[in-house]
């Protein structure tokens, strides 16, 4: 006899299947952040062997300098705010080079097995850094740290920049720069912005979104929204296009 799953069983697992994913990550950052040895490839004749390790922050990865280093510290940091992405495999030009050399000489034939190599694509002019672990269970466990690091860097950048321009129409709408909209600003504002609600749903969620009402909040005796409570309001808009 089959049984069909319930909502709460369904939302169990999800929860379940969260929790270990996110177990999983942490222990993955925790690797990073211990460190790993492998060489760095610039070039089929200059190979340097490096540890690369996680800052405590996530903000940026740095190997551990040689007893040659003079440089500054910061040369040997690649901050992943600049990471635009990380590829498996030979598909840089550095390792398409050492590869097709390989074949030729059978040199660093081993070293270079595919499934041990990645690179980072870094900056707007995409220059590389091109890494080989010692094995392709290391170099997984790397790529799939970076990836997550800087998928989560580039969403709070959008984030970010998705409050400014919220914030940059709230200021406009804003008309006496009381630093809060009435209900009125409020419509005309949500007109502006193209949403097709009628005033009697935009008053509902108005009346929702106005959390403090207290005297001293009202404009010439309106009550008004404040730039956190707008937020709120549109993006309840934006998630609930049925409203």
């Amino acid at each position: 006899m089959s049984h069909k799953s319930t909502g709460a069983g369904a939302n169990g697992v999800e929860k379940e299947t969260a929790s270990r994913l996110t177990t999983d990550i942490t222990s993955v950052l925790q690797q990073l952040q211990t460190g790993t040895h492998f060489f760095k490839v610039r070039s089929p004749t200059k190979w340097y062997r490096r540890k690369y390790h996680l800052d405590d922050k996530h903000q940026y990865i740095s190997y551990d300098p040689s007893f040659k280093f003079f440089g500054k510290e910061a040369d040997r940091r690649v901050d992943l705010t600049d990471v635009q992405e990380v590829r498996e495999g030979w598909r840089t030009d550095v390792f398409n080079k050492l590869e097709r050399l390989s074949r030729v000489e059978g040199s660093k034939k081993e070293r270079l097995s595919e499934g041990s190599c990645f690179s980072l694509i870094i900056g707007r002019d995409g220059h590389t850094l091109d890494l080989v672990a010692g094995n392709q269970k290391l170099r997984d466990t790397w790529v799939t740290g970076l990836q997550y690091l800087i998928r989560k860097i580039h969403n709070e950048e959008r984030e970010q920049k998705y409050e400014r321009w919220l914030m940059k129409q709230f200021n406009a709408a804003d008309m006496n720069k009381s630093g809060a909209l009435t209900f009125e600003e409020t419509v005309q504002l949500l007109r502006n912005m193209n949403v097709d609600l009628s005033r009697e749903q935009i008053r509902g969620l108005f009346e929702a979104a106005n959390q403090n009402r207290s005297a001293g909040r009202r404009d010439s005796g309106k009550q008004v929204l404040d730039a956190n409570e707008f937020q709120k309001l549109y993006r309840f808009i934006t998630n609930h296009p049925a409203v």
